[in-house]
């Protein structure tokens, strides 16, 4: 029986490898996708007990050494859903780039000096550049003229991105308080 069995195997395989030239084509598919966290919420840290708030604090313009400058650096943080540890894989998801959109297009909030304050004679202006070296678009001051930075998706996905902010034309102001305000958009497709 197993002489006769492998006969008829040996019979058919050439009658089906010839009559059939669907079996003589081979091709293959691949899939691939990413599995992403669908939400991440982001943590402005400008060093203060407040987040979110940059604070430049008291400005003498009679103190010795006055440039009428003063540089804070900050970092905008963004966090998987109960996570510690910054990152965002949602951003894997994108066709390589991660876009940050400044400013809210109606010049209440940036000008081409920068971010608009209002208070101390309504001339001080927030200088905010990025500090992320060989992987922003560029590392000119944000202005309604350059409102947008973009980042490789690999990079963004680690979730920390480093700015400079500086408050420029102090030593023109008047006295009392400034206060200004950004808004950022994130965008990946």
């Amino acid at each position: 029986m197993t002489k006769k069995i492998c006969f008829f195997i040996l019979y058919l395989f050439p009658v089906v490898a010839i009559a059939s030239p669907i079996l003589a084509l081979k091709s293959r598919v691949n899939i691939n996708g990413t599995v992403v966290a669908s939400t991440c919420s982001i943590v402005i840290d400008g060093g203060s007990s407040h987040q979110g708030l940059i604070d430049f604090g008291v400005y003498n313009k009679n103190g010795v050494n006055q440039q009428g400058v003063v540089n804070k650096p900050f970092t905008i943080k963004f966090y998987e859903k109960q996570s510690t540890v910054p990152g965002c894989s949602a951003f894997l998801a994108g066709d390589n780039r991660v876009a940050f959109s400044f400013g809210n297009h109606s010049l209440t909030q940036l000008d081409e000096r920068g971010v608009i304050t209002k208070g101390a004679g309504n001339n001080i202006r927030i200088a905010i550049a990025s500090t992320d070296d060989n992987v922003v678009s560029n590392h000119n001051k944000i202005t309604s003229n350059n409102a947008v930075l973009t980042y490789p998706r690999d990079f963004a996905s680690k979730g920390v991105f480093g700015f400079m902010a500086t408050a420029e034309g102090l030593n023109k102001a008047d006295a009392g308080t400034y206060r200004g305000a950004l808004s950022l958009v994130v965008t990946y497709q």
